[in-house]
C-alpha cells in the first residue's frame, strides 16, 4: 500500500487540457544533480534530474547548466550534468572565482538574451555572477529559487507518520551567505518552495509506466527514491521539489504568486506578506493540474 498511496495527497486527477510550455524564454539552469545510481548514493535527492528532463521534454530554450554542491559534492554535480544535457547545452562547473568560465559563459548569454534564472540548488554561483558581473542584474528577467518558508513552518512530510522526520530547507542551508548577496542584489525573485513541491507527489511507477522517455537509470532511481520517501516520510511517493519550480518556469498561469519579504534568520529564509515586494512566493493554484503537466510531459 505504501507504494499506491501517491493519490491520497492530490486533489482529483485532472483531465483537462495541458497548457502550451513557456519556450520564448532564454533560462539558465542552476543545479545540484544527484541521480547517480548505488546504495552509496541512495539518501541524496535525485529531483533536478528530472526537473532537467522536465525542461528539456517540453522544450525550454537553455543557454547554459551551471552546476554546484548541494545534494551531492561538486565534482559529482558536474559529471551528472553532463550527462543530462547530452551535449544539447554547456555545462560549467561553478566556482567562487570571477575568471572561471561559468560567469564568462553567462555574461555571453545574458548579454545576448534577457535570461530567468532556475535556481534548483544552492545560490553559490549565482551569488558569484551577481558579484562578478553586477552590471548584468538588469539582464536577468527574475530568479526562480527553491526555497523559503513562512515563520514557524516547519518542514515535516507526514506529522502522522511513525517516524516524524523534519527536513532541511537544503538550497537555503547550504550557503546561507549566498542567499542573503541574492536578496540584497534586489534582482525579481519566486520562491517556490517546500509547500509547492510538497502539494504535487508523484508517483515513480505511474511515470515508469505511462511511455515516459526518461532514461532507464533515472526511472529506477527514482523508484528508489519513491520507496525511501513513502517508507520513511509517509508521503505516498516521491515530492519534487525541483520540477514544480519547473513547471512553474514552463507553465507560470497554473501558480498563485503573493508579493512577499523575504530576510534570513536563525539560518532560515522566511517570507512574510509584502505588497510591492521584488519577491513572490508561489504555490500551485490547482495541485493536480500542475501534476498531469509534469507527468503528460515527461
Amino acid at each position: 500500500m505504501l507504494l499506491l498511496g501517491a493519490c491520497a495527497y492530490n486533489d482529483r486527477p485532472y483531465t483537462g487540457p495541458i497548457a502550451p510550455a513557456n519556450t520564448s524564454t532564454v533560462f539558465w539552469v542552476d543545479a545540484d544533480p544527484a541521480c547517480e545510481t548505488g546504495f552509496a548514493h541512495m539518501f541524496e535527492d535525485p529531483d533536478d534530474c528530472p526537473a532537467l528532463e522536465l525542461a528539456i521534454h517540453a522544450g525550454a530554450r537553455i543557454d547554459g547548466l551551471s552546476t554546484t554542491k548541494g545534494n551531492t559534492d561538486a565534482t559529482t554535480a558536474y559529471d551528472i550534468g553532463k550527462h543530462v544535457a547530452q551535449g544539447r547545452f554547456p555545462v560549467y562547473k561553478g566556482s567562487n572565482d570571477c575568471t572561471d568560465p561559468m560567469v564568462a559563459a553567462f555574461k555571453k548569454a545574458a548579454t545576448k538574451n534577457r535570461v530567468t534564472i532556475l535556481a534548483l540548488g544552492p545560490l553559490t554561483n549565482i551569488a558569484t555572477i551577481l558579484r562578478c558581473e553586477p552590471t548584468l542584474k538588469g539582464r536577468i528577467t527574475e530568479i526562480i529559487f527553491v526555497g523559503g518558508r513562512q515563520p514557524l513552518e516547519r518542514f515535516v512530510p507526514n506529522p502522522n507518520w511513525w517516524l516524524r522526520l523534519e527536513l532541511k530547507d537544503l538550497n537555503v542551508e547550504v550557503d546561507q551567505s549566498a542567499v542573503v548577496a541574492v536578496l540584497e542584489a534586489g534582482v525579481p525573485l519566486k520562491l517556490v518552495p517546500y509547500k509547492a513541491g510538497r502539494a504535487v507527489i508523484l508517483d515513480a511507477w505511474e511515470l515508469a509506466f505511462s511511455g515516459t522517455n526518461l532514461p532507464t537509470e533515472l526511472l529506477e532511481r527514482l523508484q528508489g527514491w519513491h520507496t525511501l520517501s513513502a517508507l520513511f516520510l509517509g508521503t505516498g511517493g516521491i515530492m519534487p521539489f525541483d520540477p514544480v519550480a519547473v513547471a512553474y518556469a514552463l507553465w507560470p498561469a497554473q501558480f498563485t504568486c503573493k508579493a512577499v519579504e523575504a530576510n534570513m534568520a536563525h539560518g532560515r529564509l522566511e517570507v512574510q506578506p509584502k505588497p510591492f515586494s521584488h519577491i513572490e512566493h508561489c504555490l500551485p493554484t490547482n495541485p493536480a493540474q500542475v501534476r498531469a503537466h509534469i507527468l503528460k510531459t515527461l
